[in-house]
């Protein structure tokens, strides 16, 4: 028995990854000091691979729409390489550190505004 195959776009696909990331910071922010970082590694990975996905397939496509898509472009690059500096800090302070749920959540605060 065959099932029909299921048609995801790229679009789609992104959109669900930006929920999934969306659950992951919510899962590692209210996770015991046992499972955070565990999780704050996952999300790292997520956020890493996302990007990588986004550089390789969705800013070329969006640099052929002209001028103006080639600003957003640009301004998307320039929220990534502030995700990386701000993911270093979060590193540096560590999962079970005084401030990281505090940094973690403006900085899913961020991500969120991004994927929007």
């Amino acid at each position: 028995m065959t099932t029909p195959a299921t048609e995801l776009s790229a679009i789609d696909l992104l959109q669900q990854r930006h929920e999934e990331i969306k659950s992951l910071f919510d899962q590692t922010i209210n996770a015991n000091d046992e499972h955070r970082a565990e999780l704050f590694n996952c999300l790292r990975a997520m956020l890493a691979s996302h990007e990588v996905v986004e550089e390789i397939f969705v800013h070329p496509l969006a640099r052929d729409l002209g001028d103006d898509a080639n600003r957003i472009v640009d301004a998307r690059l320039a929220e990534e390489e502030q995700a990386t500096k701000t993911l270093s800090e979060l590193e540096h302070l560590g999962p079970n550190g005084d401030q990281f749920a505090t940094k973690l959540t403006s900085f899913k605060n961020a991500v969120v505004a991004h994927a929007e």
